[in-house]
């Protein structure tokens, strides 16, 4: 079991950029707009016909579309009772089966018809998750709009839906409308452009000298003060009552949206998005913006009423894994060298500003020697919000005790406050030189510390609000070329800040004769339960995905009670879905990606028939998975000499998935327009990869789906090891439980990408004999376990041939609206039968 560890830098964000929004999401929105205008004339040719107004359970439940799945009513009933309930509740819903429209339609049903709640916050993976979303809120809403202009709901206009703010919330980058900022590439550099801009001391630059450029989206946005001083004021507020605040009008805004809005008024959509929070009834945004505490203070803020707020997280399947990411950090030795180069230049800067104007630094020490809770002097509005205190209380991840008291006084002074620094900075570099993994508790690691540098851990908690307010004083604003300083800061603050639950480890990354290139520090989280901690204060949390099987693992290692747990089967009035569960060869012989037999000559050889064999008789796009890079590029090594490639070449084109993103981008462009274009083509793609999370490979861009062997994680990485160990500490879970459990959820996730509407089809094959073992089988969803019978598991190449070929066969014919109604479509009459 060999997977390519995917490592993703942590932190590199000073504000609230999020890493996902990556080159990927930017081909992945180019296709979302393409078919945006097609899925927008159906749904209005359906809005033509007669949306339902559904009665669960005595509530009046408008929803947009003439037809119900019968799972979309189960699951609405489910997410009604837990509201009512409270708490968190987990669900499993079929992919494809219109989950979006299901949460949205119940969840703005309960909100105006109760005063339970008056806040939904839906969280996303991407950005074209993000943009999908709200077009669904837009359809949902103007099925409302029907119904109120029917007479069917007893209600004020004022307390439909469609007076609601409902907005979407995303980085600079995907919001920014500034001619020459725009026009950046690089989401750091972007960033630091829009900081220059915007930051009090080249403002001020303006006004005495109109050549210095400024932003007058961010001037124009400015103007407006009543809205800044009463979000400064409000307390406990109710968002209907501060609409009238706010510079947007009642609607759903996409990011597009925004963008549109900010060009016609001349202010800046990103600054109007984050305003626009505390007046908002519906935001949509990012997992990080509600998991990562460097940035959730921000977002969700201090003052939002938690007992009035549901929070949604879809697409939820690895939200474990984003709760340790959001807590973990690693530093390779180059960022320890940079940083310290970094120091100096600081250093060097403070002494200029003694020289130039010692009266800043002064002010600056004057400043730290209040409580950071003070909103005192040395404010700025070069940033929302305005006051100091909220700025600091984002970075990074301090606890509210620690935010409220004074700044050390051996960090006040900004000579004192370096010197600390460069001596941590110093000692982690020294370390970070070893020829073995070295690990070490938190505790630990402090302690060694101190007796060697003399360094007080109380201080570093402090050191990254203390380098934003030395940034502010030298008025730094290219903040991408500090980067390096700004992780070892965040660095220091995790330290101090968390034990349990948390390593350290040392780790070469490459080795060569006799010596090593590179060491990488990493704090790593071992508990996704802490970071998920502060969500369970909300009133009502809603965990939902395609792929949350088997529900039982995520309250444990997430730390939580569940009010339901529901997993939803798929009705259907045609098998169309076809998982088969291959095991062996046309020679009989084993097939499997297992370490000891994955390069063997045989195993190759029927894995190249396999996909052979499914390029003669799968009549558009196939996609297939293998576990890693490395085994990927060995097979296709392996094939092209064997003239596999070739034999599927006389059929279908050929794509291949990268480590580079550009590279995938432009491979998975040319895929799907291969397969508009009716050459069709074959996509070889990684587990854990890009394509396997957020690329959907609907209608012909997916009739075939292949795993080539199961997904582990590379079970021999240090993180894996020891977070293994933790669980089977803390949540006595075994190492071979959670490795099938998270194998197998990847798997399902990768299947899943075959299947996105109910008028969609394709086979979904497990090409390895372990998918065949129940502890591995039975952690598939429901909706994937019903279509398996006695005669789709442990089959042959052969036998998979024919099933296949027949499963096209009968799909070719399409069967009519009418009897699918009562099946897997109810219409009014068959919800009048039902209560």
């Amino acid at each position: 079991m060999e997977i390519e560890p995917i490592e993703t830098d942590k932190h590199l964000d000073i504000e609230i950029e999020i890493e996902n929004e990556n080159e990927e999401d930017k081909e992945q929105q180019q296709n979302h707009k393409q078919k945006k205008k097609q899925k927008q004339n159906n749904k209005e040719k359906k809005l033509k016909e007669k949306p339902l107004l559904i009665d669960i359970e005595g509530l009046k439940v408008p929803f947009p579309f003439p037809y119900v799945y019968p799972e979309q009513y189960q699951y609405m009933k489910s997410l009604k009772r837990s509201l009512e309930r409270g708490g968190i509740v987990l669900l499993e819903m079929p992919t494809g089966t219109g989950k979006t429209v299901s949460l949205y339609s119940i969840i703005l049903a309960f909100m105006c018809h109760s005063n339970k709640f008056n806040k939904l916050v839906y969280c996303t993976r991407t950005i074209p998750e993000l943009e999908k979303s709200l077009e669904e809120l837009k359809v949902v809403i103007e099925g409302w709009q029907y119904h109120y202009e029917k007479g069917n709901l007893n209600m004020s206009v004022n307390d439909l839906p469609s007076k609601m703010i409902c907005t979407g919330l995303s980085s600079r980058r995907n919001l920014c409308i500034h001619n020459t900022v725009s026009t950046e590439k690089n989401p750091m550099t972007l960033d630091s452009m829009c900081r220059g801009l915007t930051c009090q001391a080249n403002r001020i630059r303006h006004l005495k000298d109109e050549t210095v450029s400024n932003c007058p989206y961010y001037e124009k946005f400015l103007e407006i003060e009543e809205l800044g001083e009463l979000l400064e004021t409000t307390n406990n507020y109710d968002p209907m009552d501060l609409q009238q605040a706010s510079i947007l009008s009642p609607g759903v805004y996409t990011l597009e949206d925004l963008r549109k809005v900010g060009a016609e008024l001349g202010i800046c959509p990103y600054y109007l998005a984050r305003s626009s929070l505390v007046v908002s009834s519906v935001v949509v945004h990012s997992y990080q913006y509600v998991l990562d505490p460097k940035i959730s203070n921000i977002v969700i803020g201090e003052n939002l009423d938690r007992e009035k707020c549901i929070v949604v997280f879809d697409e939820a399947h690895n939200l474990d894994s984003v709760c340790l990411e959001a807590l973990s950090m690693n530093l390779d030795s180059s960022t320890l060298t940079d940083g310290i180069q970094l120091i100096k230049t600081l250093q060097e800067y403070v002494e200029q500003k003694k020289m130039i104007s010692k009266k800043l630094l002064e002010k600056e020490y004057d400043f730290l020697v209040n409580k950071f809770a003070s909103n005192q002097g040395y404010t700025t509005k070069d940033d929302l919000p305005v006051t100091v205190s909220d700025e600091l209380k984002q970075n990074p991840v301090l606890s509210q005790d620690v935010i409220e008291e004074c700044v050390p006084g051996s960090i006040r002074k900004s000579e004192h406050f370096l010197s600390n620094l460069s001596r941590f900075s110093t000692y982690l570099s020294t370390i970070t030189n070893v020829k073995e993994v070295f690990q070490q508790a938190p505790w630990e690691f402090r302690q060694e510390m101190l007796s060697k540098t003399q360094i007080a851990e109380y201080p570093m908690r402090f050191y990254p609000d203390r380098l934003m307010i030395l940034f502010k004083t030298l008025e730094i604003t290219n903040l991408n070329e500090y980067m390096s300083l700004i992780l070892i800061t965040n660095l220091a603050a995790l330290l101090t800040t968390y034990d349990r639950g948390f390593l350290v480890i040392i780790e070469p990354l490459e080795k060569s004769v006799g010596s090593f290139s590179d060491c990488v520090f990493q704090f790593v989280c071992l508990d996704p339960s802490i970071c998920f901690k502060p969500v369970t204060e909300f009133k009502s949390v809603v965990i939902t995905s395609g792929t949350l099987s088997p529900l039982s693992f995520y309250p444990k290692i997430l730390g939580f009670t569940p009010v339901a747990s529901h997993s939803f089967p798929m009705s259907v009035s045609r098998n169309c879905l076809c998982p088969l569960i291959v095991t062996k060869g046309s020679d009989q012989s084993a097939i499997s990606t297992k370490f000891d037999v994955r390069n063997d000559p045989s195993c190759v050889r029927n894995y190249g028939s396999l996909l052979v064999v499914m390029c003669k008789i799968v009549p558009d796009g196939i996609v297939c998975f293998f576990p890693s890079y490395n085994y990927m590029e060995s097979i296709v090594s392996i094939w092209i000499d064997s003239g596999v490639i070739n034999s599927i070449l006389e059929h279908k084109l050929l794509f291949i998935e990268t480590q580079d993103p550009i590279e995938t981008s432009t491979a998975l462009q040319n895929y799907k327009y291969s397969c508009d274009c009716g050459r069709a083509a074959v996509l070889f793609c990684v587990a854990r990869g890009k394509v396997s999370e957020g690329v959907d490979f609907d209608n012909h861009y997916g009739r075939c789906i292949i795993l080539f062997g199961v997904p582990y994680p590379y079970t021999e990485d240090t993180v894996i090891k020891a977070r293994m160990l933790y669980y089977l500490d803390k949540f006595e879970i075994n190492e071979t439980d959670f490795l099938n459990f998270d194998a197998m959820r990847i798997s399902a996730q990768c299947a899943g990408r075959v299947l996105r509407s109910k008028d969609d089809y394709g086979v979904v094959i497990f090409a390895d004999n372990r998918f065949n073992r129940k502890q591995r089988k039975n952690k598939l969803p429901k909706w994937i376990l019903q279509f398996l019978h006695q005669g789709s598991v442990n089959i042959s190449v052969d036998v998979c041939r024919g099933i296949a070929k027949n499963f096209f066969s009968e799909m070719s014919v399409r069967i009519p609206k009418e009897k699918q109604i009562g099946v897997s479509l109810l219409s009014e009459n068959e919800l009048k039968n039902l209560n």
